[in-house]
């Protein structure tokens, strides 16, 4: 089941509410030499502390300097994996962005970003040793953290003050509108010491999909604490001493957060036809979306009751093997990507391997699902969040990695391929019968209709609930992040 690349996203959502709290710790409208700052947060889930923040700003020469080192710790069914992710901002001291570097533990993934005179951002991305280059438009007036932070200032803390912001978010290498409303003062607990702070809420927007932010700043806009919700649970980071921020977290097993109880069990003839789920959000303010296109259905009633119709997906015969056809989306399916690496030759190596003589994409695609779920030896969680070529490297993962090697062996072989992140049924998960639980497959262009495939699991049904397609990367998780924990499922029938 698909827990890493959540984790991932929820370090990344606490990642860019940190960077805000250290600018504001030392960001100020006038251009002045201020002192370096150090800030330590608690980071916490559900109530439980599960890592450390260390933020830092300082000035040098003519730069201003923002970073971030965040930890957590979270359990998977009794496996834990630690999440490390460590930040630099460079920016002028009145705000204008310079250039970025990002380091995540996981996936062993470093990402550096100079912006030039003419505007242009240079990315160098170095995935499990491998780099590439990436030359991207600098967003037309998007700001980094002291940028920002220094507009916000401004605006000053008068109730009712509304700031929109466009700020670039390093972990997906693109722009996010941040609308940011003052609120009123109020007492403010941070660990037990309370203080008097002023709410801002905040709604960050990005290419798919949005996050709602409550933080609490002092009268000198330095924020202490902030809420987000995600995945139905109450996440937050709390201003504390140095000695609280690094002592001992406790464990939260995020397999019992999001799993999903299903209405009743469901037998493998059920889940080879058509399924219709009748799903509730669990509270007024959630809203969960589900995709709406190829095999899975959306329809929402007056009282917000969601009817989700999927049906089987059988793959078309005598299909071309190698796609020919013109449609953006197929052709972007076809690309290799950070984590998807088709054009690597091992890679081609293998999708040579596991396409063999086959003729048309359906039996290509086939033999890819039972090629990858064989190659993969070792099926654990301690994988943290591999690239295809380290799962091919390693042999080693469990959905994720199976995912990322499919997508990046079926593009190897021409046919357009995308990782699916979601909800799939299973009978059993460590001590949980009969549920649904994250989890990420693939879905291939196979004669132009988009078919399922999972290499993971045994075989691809209609027990999958598609949140987003994608390459795997952490913008695809906006949605999932806001879906998962927000709904349950009342009944799953056949259609009428």
């Amino acid at each position: 089941m698909h827990m890493k690349h959540l984790a991932n996203k929820t370090l990344a959502i606490f990642l860019g509410v940190t960077l805000s709290v250290t600018a504001g710790a030392a960001g100020a409208p006038k251009v002045k030499k201020l002192p370096p700052r150090t800030q330590y947060l608690a980071v916490m889930m559900d109530g439980k502390k599960v890592g450390h923040s260390i933020s830092g700003f300082k000035i040098e020469g003519d730069k201003a300097l923002t970073s971030v080192m965040m930890k957590m710790t979270l359990s998977r069914g009794g496996t834990n994996i630690t999440l490390i992710i460590d930040t630099l901002e460079t920016e002028t001291l009145d705000g204008k962005p310079l250039g970025f570097s990002m380091k995540l533990n996981q996936g062993q993934m470093v990402t550096t970003g100079k912006i030039d005179a003419d505007g242009k951002l240079n990315v160098e991305m170095t995935v499990a040793g491998m780099k590439q280059k990436r030359p991207l438009d600098w967003p037309k007036g998007a700001l980094l953290s002291h940028g920002r932070m220094i507009a916000e200032r401004k605006a000053g803390l008068k109730p009712g003050t509304k700031i929109t912001s466009i700020v670039f978010d390093p972990t997906s290498l693109s722009p996010m509108t941040v609308t940011s409303i003052v609120g009123e003062k109020s007492k403010v607990d941070l660990l037990g010491r309370v203080v008097m702070l002023t709410e801002i809420k905040s709604v960050m927007q990005g290419a798919s999909g949005k996050m709602n932010t409550t933080t609490y700043v002092d009268d000198d806009y330095i924020p202490l604490k902030s809420i987000t919700p995600a995945m139905g649970m109450k996440i937050e980071l709390i201003d504390c001493s140095k000695a609280v921020a690094l002592a001992s977290n406790e464990t939260l097993d995020l397999v019992a957060k999001v799993i999903l109880s299903s209405p009743t069990s469901l037998s493998k003839k059920a889940l080879s036809g058509p399924l219709v789920y009748t799903i509730k959000p669990t509270s007024a303010d959630s809203a969960p979306k589900f995709l709406d296109g190829a095999n899975q259905s959306v329809k929402t009633a007056d009282d917000k009751t969601i009817t989700l119709t999927i049906r089987p997906t059988p793959a078309p015969k005598n299909a071309p093997l190698v796609y020919k056809g013109k449609d953006p989306e197929a052709l972007k399916a076809l690309k290799p990507s950070d984590y998807v690496q088709s054009d690597h030759k091992k890679i081609k190596a293998l999708a040579k391997k596991a396409v063999g003589d086959a003729k048309d994409a359906a039996t290509a695609v086939q033999r890819i699902e039972t090629f990858v779920r064989r190659y993969i030896k070792t099926k654990n969680l301690s994988v943290g969040y591999a690239s295809a070529i380290e799962v091919a490297e390693s042999r080693e993962g469990d959905c994720t990695e199976h995912a990322v090697l499919t997508a990046a062996i079926c593009r190897a072989a021409g046919i357009p391929a995308q990782v699916v992140n979601g909800l799939a049924y299973t009978e059993q998960f460590g001590t949980y019968r009969n549920v649904f639980g994250p989890h990420a497959w693939n879905r291939a262009l196979v004669g132009g209709k988009w078919v399922g495939v999972d290499s993971a699991l045994k075989e691809f049904n209609t027990g999958h609930i598609a949140l987003a397609y994608g390459d795997g990367i952490s913008d695809d998780m906006f949605k999932v992040i806001n879906t998962i924990g927000n709904f349950k499922i009342i009944t799953i029938k056949p259609p009428k």
